[in-house]
């Protein structure tokens, strides 16, 4: 690759973070019926094999942020707890993180400490920018759970507005794409 398609490459991967991070989240956002509500529209995304949080507030509480279209889906926050639609007897739940090539995550690695239902699930997986799948072993004991209680802590924060892409005041992470089990 020559050394004059670096620049364009990058400036063309920014232009894509600052559109997902420019995502919007509108408490004011149009509920089913049609009117305003507080609530995220019905058009909101979240990833495969989590429980989706039942509304906006709830959302953000949780620390994921919905997008409307798969490719504004799903940035975390520093620190999130998500619902996991664990299928029984799962031994493995992969999760699949885009790690944006923002300022931050290329000047530090990111790694992501998972907990299930309070216990912790490995040691920390460290992440560099890119799509990339990482499995956490689901304890035993928990295997047979309908639901688990993933709780993500992010070595890595940012905001948009703070690094210059855009006015967004998130604190945002990574993105988690989807949850597989094995």
């Amino acid at each position: 690759m020559s050394n004059a398609l670096i620049p364009r490459i990058r400036a063309a991967v920014l232009g894509a973070v600052a559109l997902l991070a420019a995502c919007s989240h509108d408490q004011r956002a149009t509920t089913a019926d049609g009117t305003a509500g507080s609530s995220a529209s019905q058009t909101a995304i979240y990833p495969v094999g989590i429980v989706p949080p039942p509304d906006w507030v709830s959302s953000k509480r949780a620390g994921i942020y919905s997008g409307e279209t798969p490719t504004t889906c799903c940035f975390l926050a520093g620190t999130s707890t998500l619902v996991l639609d664990n299928p029984p007897g799962s031994q493995l739940a992969v999760f699949t993180f885009y790690v944006p090539s923002v300022d931050p995550l290329l000047k530090k690695p990111e790694r992501v400490t998972v907990r299930f239902n309070g216990k912790p699930a490995a040691a920390p997986a460290r992440l560099a920018p890119g799509m990339q799948d990482v499995s956490f072993p689901i304890p035993a004991s928990l295997r047979q759970t309908r639901h688990l209680v993933a709780s993500l802590e992010m070595s890595v924060r940012w905001v948009p507005k703070k690094i210059g892409l855009n006015d967004d005041l998130r604190e945002l992470s990574i993105m988690l794409i989807r949850v597989g089990y094995i």
